[in-house]
């Protein structure tokens, strides 16, 4: 789609007050948290003996199928988020995750879409995922790099007087040249490495990505895929993704792309059920090759895992896709 709008950016000042709030949480982490949520997860599990959720990794890596595990154990990371984690831990839970069990029944009796309460927590799902990942995360990591490297010379050319007054000031000696003004430019940078080096950073980043996101979510509605019988959708532990769609309307030209360059961001959100954003409220079955396709950009877009219930023709198909 075209014309996306997102709230503005926080300002430096909202910004500064956030972090002065968050300090004093920095310990306050989730060690094992999960990138996709347990809510979700269990709409693709199976019972084991015990009666527990339970799902089938399999490693996109190792193109390996490993033991059963149960949700517990799956689309989690160590420490994912390194800096006062518990209370961007409590927002997501808060606002997404503690309404996810009303969204899947919804989704299995079909009436998701004449409950704009629960429409809205869909979309909140997606913009929960979409940020809550390591590909997030390195995307953040990049783009604070590039920053640094593109400032670097800008504030060069710009403040060339000022900085060689700092630089005589600092060490008695005149600049030989931009090489020399560097050491003073990377002295502005040093704050910024350091709040991004111990996590602060990217805290401060998910959280207002994730604001932003459903923000610009707020004008659009969903449409509700149904996989028919005989198929079953897979899951990855980084499952939400951006999408450009081809002339037909039936390929991707391009996933992962910035939110506001694509045409919608979609997610499985259950083994027969795939959401994604749109204009307007939509539902309908899709073919079983479209449930294939979706698939394959499961297992594309994963960072280590993909998972499916015990039993499921998904088996043979994730064994089969990922054959060199």
């Amino acid at each position: 789609m075209n014309g996306w709008t997102f709230p503005p950016r926080r300002s430096s000042a909202d910004l500064a007050q956030q972090r002065a709030t968050l300090v004093p949480q920095r310990k306050k982490l989730v060690k094992n948290q999960h990138v996709v949520s347990r809510a979700v997860l269990k709409n693709f599990s199976f019972k084991d003996a015990n009666g527990g959720d339970t799902l089938i990794p399999y490693n996109v890596r190792t193109k390996r199928e490993l033991r059963p595990l149960g949700i517990g154990g799956c689309g989690k990371i160590l420490h994912f988020i390194r800096y006062a984690s518990q209370s961007l831990e409590d927002l997501w839970k808060s606002s997404v995750e503690d309404h996810l069990h009303q969204v899947s029944a919804s989704i299995q009796d079909r009436s998701i879409l004449g409950k704009p309460d629960l429409v809205t927590v869909v979309k909140d799902c997606i913009a929960l995922h979409l940020v809550r990942s390591l590909r997030y995360l390195e995307v953040h990591s990049a783009s604070i790099d590039q920053a640094q490297r593109a400032l670097g010379p800008d504030l060069i050319g710009r403040f060339k007087q000022p900085l060689s007054r700092l630089f005589l000031a600092k060490y008695g000696l005149y600049p030989a040249g931009d090489e020399a003004l560097e050491c003073v430019v990377d002295e502005f940078f040093a704050e910024w490495r350091r709040v991004n080096s111990d996590g602060l950073m990217e805290r401060q980043d998910v959280e207002q990505a994730f604001e932003r996101i459903r923000g610009g979510f707020t004008p659009l509605q969903i449409n509700v895929m149904y996989a028919p019988a005989g198929s079953e959708f897979l899951i990855s532990d980084s499952p939400a993704f951006t999408y450009l769609f081809d002339a037909t309307g039936e390929r991707f030209t391009k996933i992962r792309s910035a939110v506001g360059d694509s045409n919608g961001v979609g997610m499985p959100i259950a083994r027969d059920c795939f959401v994604t954003t749109a204009p307007d409220l939509g539902m309908g079955e899709v073919p079983a090759k479209f449930v294939d396709y979706l698939n394959m950009v499961q297992m594309e877009i994963a960072y280590e895992h993909v998972y499916y219930r015990q039993g499921s023709p998904l088996a043979s198909f994730v064994s089969s896709a990922a054959a060199p």
